[in-house]
């Protein structure tokens, strides 16, 4: 069964799949507006994937500080500040305290490049060959997983902090296709099922 943040995961997807839907529509009128659209989407798939890394790390930390989920050798490499924290707190209120800071220090983070999330997936469980692992479940070579995904990772910054631009050519912008996108958000849903199988399972 998945997992809850799966399943808020695949809503984002949601989201996207009708934008690329409503670039079909707005093709009718304007191609650069749809293609525009569409790099929207893909911003989106990606932040789907960062989002669901976040709040399974975030949750399952938690669960482990509290005692309830063994504790991964990874676990006690992820450091926080304890200059907030109080001397005297009982045990609620130390769990409070760290899902509060855990939050803060989480949300400096990125987890979209493959390194960025295997590294993220150690802290909540004792995982050998993450994306080996990976790569078996959704039955693709290991190496081409990461290669795909950074490229996607890549593609995605490209469009969020340079507009998505072709410096070889001046004025020019990088083409899109709506298979691509398409492509890309199928892609990015197996890997996040193939996640969820590893630490839920």
């Amino acid at each position: 069964m998945a997992s809850r943040t799966f399943e808020r995961f695949s809503q984002s997807l949601v989201r996207v799949s009708a934008l690329i839907s409503a670039s079909d529509k707005l093709r009718l009128a304007s191609n650069e507006e749809a293609d525009d659209v569409l790099r929207s989407c893909l911003v989106l798939i990606v932040s789907a994937l960062d989002f669901y890394i976040h709040e399974i790390v975030r949750a399952e930390m938690v669960d482990i500080f509290a005692g309830n989920k063994p504790k991964p050798n990874g676990f006690d490499n992820y450091t926080i500040a304890l200059k907030a924290f109080p001397i005297k707190m009982d045990a609620q209120n130390a769990l409070i305290w760290f899902e509060s800071e855990l939050k803060k220090s989480l949300g400096f983070k990125s987890f979209q490049m493959p390194d960025n999330v295997a590294a993220a997936l150690k802290m909540i469980r004792d995982l050998k060959d993450v994306w080996g692992k990976i790569g078996f479940l959704v039955s693709v070579e290991s190496s081409t997983v990461q290669r795909q995904l950074s490229l996607l990772v890549r593609r995605r910054n490209c469009i969020a902090h340079e507009a998505d631009r072709d410096d070889s050519f001046p004025d020019s912008i990088y083409p899109i296709l709506r298979t691509d996108v398409q492509e890309s958000m199928v892609f990015i849903r197996k890997i996040c099922e193939a996640i969820d199988s590893l630490v839920f399972a």
